[in-house]
């Protein structure tokens, strides 16, 4: 139950992040640090629902917490990275959506 409710708000961030990105907006650093952090704990959580998602996404988003904390993200940070950025938003999105199912329809 616990995570799905945290799936819930990882999907509520992504359409934001994907949104912002798409359009070649930041997601400002007060927001990303404390984001960015519970999304690599998510990740790293979510192994034993979805092995190979986890596998995936956890290594990219603990990097991507380190890269916000020492602000390295913020320095590479362009109108068509930022769209690339969305893009890549969306494709974790639909990874979120398969996990929702995952983790909220009736046991078998």
């Amino acid at each position: 139950m616990i995570l799905a409710l945290a799936t819930a708000l990882m999907v509520a961030i992504h359409v934001a992040g994907a949104y912002l990105g798409l359009r070649g907006s930041p997601i400002p650093r007060e927001a990303g640090i404390p984001i960015s952090l519970f999304e690599a704990v998510y990740w790293i959580a979510a192994y034993p629902y979805a092995p190979l998602l986890a596998a995936v996404f956890a290594p990219i988003h603990v990097a991507g917490a380190a890269a916000y904390l020492t602000g390295v993200l913020g320095r590479f940070a362009t109108e068509r990275r930022l769209r690339a950025y969305g893009v890549y938003e969306a494709v974790e999105l639909a990874a979120l959506l398969y996990l929702s199912y995952l983790t909220l329809r009736p046991p078998s």
